[in-house]
């Protein structure tokens, strides 16, 4: 027996579907909004850095639009890490035990020889992340990181920081969908 939900899920699908000539495929809106290039700040690096971490919007998009390029400071700061980005969650659209697509595009700068491991954290800003959290290899082409999970805890900050003082990388058309 279908649950009321699924079937609203779907009926909501099939309107919307219907609405916009495309397929949904099972997967709700964007969580973090604007598809392109959604709202982050900066996560700073150590005190004192002489070369802090920095980030600020860019033309080189993988998929069209704008991007976000961030640059890894020299310093660590109290999380650990040469700093990057972050942004708030909506702890009601992302809640555990749901299903959630995750995806983006990504890519070191050519140049700065500074092929690296991006890390996405999903946490309350004390380093107690959920299953949400994940690393990728950068290299210097776009590649597009994408995988689901089965939330296991809410959560109310996503981070996003390199492994190497210096890094720099474009990041483009993140988004997190719930999946039904």
């Amino acid at each position: 027996m279908t649950s009321p939900l699924r079937r609203l899920a779907v009926a909501v699908s099939a309107i919307l579907t219907l609405v916009s000539g495309t397929a949904l495929a099972g997967e709700g809106p964007n969580i973090l909004g604007d598809d392109d290039t959604p709202y982050a700040v900066l996560y700073p690096s150590g005190s004192g850095d002489p070369v802090p971490a920095f980030i600020q919007f860019s033309y080189e998009a993988a998929a069209g639009g704008t991007s976000r390029w961030i640059r890894s400071g020299t310093v660590r700061n109290v999380g650990g890490n040469f700093g990057g980005f972050y942004r708030g969650v909506d702890t009601s659209q992302l809640v555990a035990g749901y299903t959630y697509k995750v995806g983006f595009w990504i890519k070191a700068v050519e140049g700065c020889g500074c092929d690296t491991t991006f890390r996405l954290s999903h946490q309350n800003s004390f380093g107690d992340e959920s299953n949400l959290s994940r690393s990728v290899n950068v290299t210097s082409s776009w590649q597009y990181a994408e995988y689901t999970v089965t939330l296991n805890a809410t959560k109310s900050l996503l981070y996003g920081f390199a492994s190497k003082a210096g890094a720099t990388y474009v990041i483009d058309a993140f988004s997190i969908r719930r999946v039904w």
